[in-house]
Parts: structure tokens; C-alpha cells; sequence
């Protein structure tokens, strides 16, 4: 089989892009539903209204960039040019993807396998060949990382300004880039050219206001600021935002208009920025977080419900449950990206690009689950328990870390090992977990949603059906149980002459088990290593016993243990 080559995988998008825009060709006969997204016309108005020399402001609901209506002008002549546009600018995002993994190390082959989920991804292609502008932002922004990365800075600058200009959204990626920049990796020289103010002027000259008038700053910029969309919105605020639209308007409604549009705008602004902030160096896990999470608070997320916009039935309620259950999950997911990310900043410490993937050489992360190992009494210590033996077996060595990362910050540890000495010939060792409570699990979010649909129903004055109702109990039910039940910490006391005790504390109590010293045969560190999971765990041999008494036993996954190279 043919490897997965760049060429290869853009001759397949190319055949993908060409099979989505003759379907819609095809779709849009159809008068009930068509293919082509109504904003594509409105860009095809406004590019005639430009071909002959007038505002696009001049046809209703205009609200883009001046631009964006010259690079469609062609429309004019046939309808098709806009889409064609926009699936480049696709290919150009995948291509500018693999350049960018390649400067940071990683093979060619891999990186295009990377660039196909965004070049094959179908939800990509059908995007851009409806007719729908975002992939011109896309790929102004990926090639201003890309240039980042290349230590292109004025290129990066020029395609930054273009982008904002382009679609306001991408200014909020300003702060991460600034911080980066700021850092003392290769600044600029602080210069202005001839041709850099030829360039602005040649900018301030086409958006002049006798051109477009202010309807360019209203319609461009600030009319996404203040816009209130209560149809077609799956956003958390779109069902205030339906019910306060019918209110009488006066000057205190206008003002608590205000002041909730305000509050609703702080948290994705302060999200957002520390965020940036954050992640700075990383430059591209910054940029990304900050989109994931400006868009999961955004006060619009477009989004048809099919029987309330088509079928007209009363689905308020159900579909801001829905919402907030988006909302939800959306939230959990974003945590999980931060937390589980691997920090790699862009440069080093002299400005030169980290090379972070290193094709080829099989890179380790750090997997302690413990601060620190426990320090097991031998018959050589001096330790008052000469009577016991203790030996660590491991068939592998997950713990090792690449010399390239001993600049990283370690990870945060799941358990905590407290050690006390009770007095001559006793030693306890505690584990402690260090977050249990406080995280948030698949099955909390499967316990929230079902509570949230139960109180939606229950507020409409109508259950679901038995089964489902069963159902939602429980999962929600499980969510009790198991916290009942989880370990908060677990201690192995040893004493001198007589055994060991082991004891667990759950919500429910303590729980101790003893163990004669001449049962003991002897106490094992070791780990389990499974298809998804690596297991490590302190057991306890006991005479006549076939199986292990397992203490101080911790999971993670693979991935995050010990991390090969994929060739």
C-alpha cells in the first residue's frame, strides 16, 4: 500500500472538494432545502454592487469585510468562483499545516497524515463548498503561525492585520503572539520603511470614509459586538436573549440590555485571556484554546434545531437543555486539552526553534504517580524491620525522562506518599489522593445531563417514558455510588516483629486488615501494563494465598506514561 504522501493527500481533497460541489450543484435544484449557504448570495450581491463601483453596504445584511465582496467579483460572471476560492484557500491551510509540523521536527510522511484530517475532513469540505468565507480566516491564520514558527515576523504581522481585518475574531490570538514575542526570542529591530508606509497609506486611502462610509466600522466591527441572535442559535444566552427581545423597550430595559450583554461578554474575555496567557509559547495550543473556548462562550453558535425551525413546534425549553448540556461538555473537553497537553514552547532559550516531535527516537514522558517512591526498609538498612524483604520488579521504564524535557515542569501527581514514624519499630506510609473530589469524570457529566433533562421534563409538566426515566436515575444513582465509595486514602503501617496493617478510608468508613508477619513472604512494586492503561501497585505475597493483596494502586493511560514514536 502506497504511503500517505502531501501530494497524495491534497489530489484526494482535490477529488473530495470536486464531489461535494458537484452534489451541491445537484442539491440545489431542490427548492426545500438547498446545498448553498444563504450568506454566499448575499457575497454575490455585493460583489456586483462593487463591480460597479458601489458600497456592498448597499444590499441588507452585508456585514463583512469590503473585501471580501472584490474577491468574489468574478461571481458576477459565474456563481461558481466564490466556492472554487474558498476550497483553495483549504488546500493552502493543509499544505501550510505540514510545513509547519515539519519545521518542528517531524517527519514528512507523518505530517501529512496529520494535514489529511484537515484536508479529508468532510464537515472542512463541506464548509467551503457551500459557500461559507471561514476558510479564507483559516488560512490567514494558520500561515501567521506557520510564519511564527519560521521566524517571519513582519510576514506574520501583515498576515495577522490582514486576518483581524479580515474577521475580528483572530485579535484575540494578539495577546498570546505579544507575550511570545516578548519573551527575548529574536525581536525585531524597531524600523519603519519606505515600502511599510507606502503599504499603510495604500490601506487608509481604500477605506477612506468617502468610499464606504461609516457603514464599514458599524457593519464590519461593531455590529458583531452588539448583535442579538434568539433564532437559529444554539448558544447558552440564546433563550434570554428570545425572551427579552419581546420586552417593551424603554430606557431601563435598554440599560439592563446592557448591562447583561457586559456580563455575559466578561467570562469568554477572561477565559480567553488567560488562556493566551497561559500558553503563550506554546504558541499553537494557545491560539487553539483560545478559539475552543471563545466559541464555547460565545453569545451566537449557529445552529438550525429542525423542529423549531421547520416544523414550528414549541422547543424552547428542550433545546436550551440541550445547550447547556453543550455547554457542559464543551467545558469538560476544554479542561481536558489544557490539562493533558504537553507544554512544548516554540523556541528555546536561544531563539532557535524547538525541535519537539524527533521522528525516529521513541520519547518518554514522566508517569510518577507518587511524589516520591517509598523508601522500603531492607535487610541491609538499618531500619527497625530487618525481618522483612522488598524488590521491585519492572519490565519497563515508563518514569524515564528525554533529556530534551528536563526543563518541563512535572506533571501534577495523582497520589500524595506521606511517611510517619509511630515510635520504635512502626512505620506508616499514607497515600492521599491528591484530587479526587474536585475533578470532573465522563460519568459526572453523564450524571449532570441526565438530572438537567429530568428537570427540563419535570418543568414542562411531562416525564419521559418509564424506561428512560429508569434510565436517568440510574446513571445518575451510579454517580452517588461511586463517589460513596471511592478510596480517599489508603496507609500501610508496619511493625516490628508482628505485621503489617492495612487500612482504607472511604465515605462510609475505615476498613483494616492484618497481616502476621509469618504469613508475609515477601512485597512487591510492580506495574501492569494492558492495551489502553499501565497499572502500578504495591502487593503483599501471602503464605497459602494464590492471589496479591494489592495496596497503593494508581492508573494512567498509555499515552500519557510512556509515549513512542508512531515511525
Amino acid at each position: 500500500m502506497p504511503s500517505l504522501t502531501l501530494a497524495r493527500t491534497v489530489g484526494l481533497s482535490i477529488l473530495l472538494h470536486v464531489g461535494f460541489l458537484i452534489y451541491g450543484a445537484l442539491q440545489d435544484r431542490h427548492p426545500v432545502v438547498k446545498f448553498t449557504d444563504i450568506d454566499y448570495l448575499v457575497f454575490s450581491d455585493g460583489a456586483l454592487f462593487v463591480s460597479q463601483n458601489l458600497s456592498p453596504y448597499l444590499r441588507a445584511t452585508y456585514r463583512y469585510t469590503p473585501v471580501l465582496a472584490w474577491l468574489v467579483v468574478p461571481n458576477v460572471l459565474h456563481p461558481v468562483w466564490g466556492k472554487l476560492l474558498f476550497c483553495a484557500c483549504n488546500l493552502v491551510t493543509g499544505c501550510v499545516m505540514h510545513h509547519t509540523l515539519v519545521a518542528r521536527g517531524m517527519q514528512g510522511a507523518r505530517a501529512a497524515k496529520y494535514a489529511a484530517v484537515w484536508l479529508l475532513n468532510p464537515f472542512v469540505v463541506a464548509i467551503s463548498t457551500r459557500g461559507n468565507a471561514e476558510s479564507v480566516v483559516s488560512v490567514l491564520v494558520m500561515t501567521t503561525l506557520w510564519a511564527l514558527v519560521a521566524r517571519r515576523r513582519r510576514l506574520a504581522a501583515v498576515l495577522f492585520g490582514v486576518g483581524v481585518h479580515f474577521k475580528v475574531f483572530p485579535i484575540i490570538y494578539a495577546l498570546p503572539i505579544w507575550l511570545m514575542l516578548q519573551a527575548g526570542v529574536g525581536k525585531a529591530q524597531k524600523m519603519k520603511t519606505r515600502s511599510a508606509n507606502d503599504v499603510g497609506a495604500a490601506i487608509r486611502s481604500f477605506f477612506n470614509p468617502v468610499r464606504y462610509g461609516s457603514e464599514f466600522l458599524h457593519e464590519t466591527y461593531l455590529y458583531h459586538i452588539t448583535r442579538k441572535d434568539h433564532r437559529h442559535n444554539f448558544s447558552l444566552y440564546f433563550y434570554h436573549m428570545y425572551l427579552s427581545s419581546v420586552l417593551p423597550a424603554s430606557a431601563q430595559g435598554a440599560a439592563a440590555g446592557v448591562f447583561v450583554s457586559i456580563l455575559s461578554f466578561l467570562p469568554q474575555l477572561g477565559l480567553v485571556s488567560v488562556l493566551g496567557a497561559m500558553l503563550a509559547k506554546d504558541i499553537a495550543m494557545a491560539c487553539f484554546a483560545q478559539t475552543f473556548a471563545f466559541v464555547m462562550l460565545n453569545k451566537v453558535c449557529t445552529s438550525q434545531a429542525y423542529r423549531l425551525e421547520h416544523l414550528g413546534h414549541n422547543t424552547f425549553r428542550e433545546l436550551w437543555a440541550a445547550s447547556a448540556v453543550f455547554y457542559l461538555v464543551n467545558a469538560v473537553t476544554l479542561a481536558a486539552f489544557v490539562r493533558y497537553h504537553r507544554f512544548e514552547p516554540v523556541f528555546d532559550s536561544a531563539g532557535a526553534v524547538r525541535q519537539v516531535f524527533h521522528d525516529g527516537r521513541l520519547r518518554q514522558r514522566q508517569a510518577g504517580p507518587l511524589t516520591k517512591p517509598p523508601r522500603m526498609p531492607s535487610k541491609r538498612s538499618k531500619d527497625p524491620l530487618p525481618a522483612l524483604q522488598f524488590e521491585e520488579t519492572r519490565t519497563s521504564s515508563p518514569t524515564s525522562t528525554s533529556p530534551s524535557r528536563k526543563n518541563e515542569p512535572p506533571p501534577p501527581p495523582e497520589l500524595v506518599l506521606e511517611e510517619t514514624y509511630l515510635g520504635q519499630g512502626l512505620v506508616r506510609f499514607t497515600v492521599k489522593r491528591n484530587k479526587p473530589s474536585g475533578s470532573i469524570t465522563a460519568l459526572d457529566v453523564l450524571a449532570g445531563v441526565c438530572g438537567v433533562v429530568l428537570f427540563v421534563q419535570m418543568y414542562n409538566g411531562r416525564l419521559p417514558a418509564l424506561p428512560i426515566s429508569l434510565l436517568l436515575l440510574f446513571f445518575s444513582g451510579l454517580r452517588v455510588a461511586s463517589r460513596m465509595q471511592t478510596v480517599r486514602h489508603e496507609s500501610i503501617t508496619f511493625m516490628e516483629s508482628f505485621g503489617i496493617t492495612l487500612e482504607q478510608a472511604a465515605a462510609f468508613g475505615k476498613k483494616q486488615t492484618f497481616i502476621p508477619l509469618t504469613d508475609i513472604i515477601n512485597v512487591v512494586i510492580n506495574e501492569a501494563i494492558t492495551r489502553w492503561t499501565i497499572k502500578y501497585y504495591l502487593a503483599i505475597i501471602v503464605k497459602d494465598k494464590p492471589e496479591l493483596v494489592v495496596v497503593f494502586e494508581v492508573r494512567c493511560k498509555r499515552s500519557d506514561c510512556c509515549r513512542g514514536s508512531p515511525g
